[in-house]
């Protein structure tokens, strides 16, 4: 736990939700291959914590892609969409991430829905216009992912520039 806590302090977050975090999610690390352990799930639920964002959607997402028939449509999905990020349209680099770096999953997660965002000068704030909001949820579908945590990861990368 002095693990956890180091790492909520290090980036600025509250020790109480990624403890929590990382308390439910504990036996995700004898499902996927943390790299850093504890530390590295810890780094992950603090990432997610700072964007307002459920980690749970991302262990259901590399748990579905560990099917190589489910990562092939969701990549075919993605190139379909007109993504970019080559890690999610690349079945074999999908299959890959969701076993051997889930941070790296959410990371690609949170690249690719940023480019639905822009700035609005006349509100001052990040968000995502009506057209491209149709196509991200056509992207969450795809991935099959709540659409309100994908706007919620959309936006909290444009907000907060150290989220990677």
């Amino acid at each position: 736990m002095v693990k956890v806590i180091d790492v909520a302090n290090s980036l600025g977050v509250s020790t109480k939700a990624v403890s929590k975090s990382v308390v439910d999610n504990l036996y995700q690390l004898n499902r996927f291959n943390f790299k850093d352990g504890v530390e590295g799930l810890a780094k992950m639920a603090a990432k997610a914590s700072i964007l307002r964002f459920d980690m749970g959607q991302t262990f259901d997402l590399a748990d579905r892609m560990l099917d190589p028939q489910n990562a092939i449509e969701a990549s075919a999905a993605l190139q379909r969409l007109g993504a970019t990020a080559s890690s999610l349209t690349d079945p074999l680099q999908l299959m890959n991430l969701s076993q051997n770096n889930l941070p790296e999953l959410q990371k690609q997660l949170g690249s690719l829905f940023q480019s639905y965002t822009q700035f609005d000068e006349k509100t001052g704030k990040f968000e995502i216009m009506p057209g491209d909001r149709k196509q991200l949820k056509e992207v969450a579908n795809s991935l099959n992912m709540d659409i309100k945590q994908v706007e919620r990861l959309a936006l909290g990368t444009r907000r907060y520039r150290d989220w990677e």
